[in-house]
């Protein structure tokens, strides 16, 4: 039973771990629809087409609703803290949801052998 807990502890874990920050050219070295999130100063946008020009970062920014029009994103390389890649899995659901319901399979498994004759 503890390995059990250890191993959704881990899931969790890894679910919910961040990824890393970026240095911007290896950033805009990867493909265009690589979503990223740049952070500058108390603020933070998401974007996908990155690019690097000159002292310029360039990208296009996602829309507020569905179907409205992408803006264009221009910061200065300096005002760039970070940047990270986007977790793959956006909604996190998968990763979430893995760990309870392996838990409630093992808690069905375990009790049907306990109540069993």
């Amino acid at each position: 039973m503890r390995s059990t807990l250890g191993a959704i502890a881990v899931a969790i874990i890894v679910g919910c771990a961040s990824t890393p920050p970026l240095d911007l050219p290896a950033a805009a070295a990867a493909p265009p629809l690589t979503t990223f999130v740049l952070y500058h100063g108390p603020a933070s946008v998401t974007i996908d087409s990155l690019r690097l020009s000159g002292d310029t970062v360039y990208g296009r920014g996602f829309p507020a609703h569905p179907g409205g029009p992408r803006e264009a994103i221009l910061l200065p390389r300096i005002a760039v803290d970070s940047i990270r890649r986007v977790h793959p899995d956006r909604s996190a659901l998968t990763l979430a949801a893995l760990p309870f319901a392996v838990a409630i399979g093992l808690m069905l498994v375990f009790g049907a052998s306990y109540g069993s004759d």
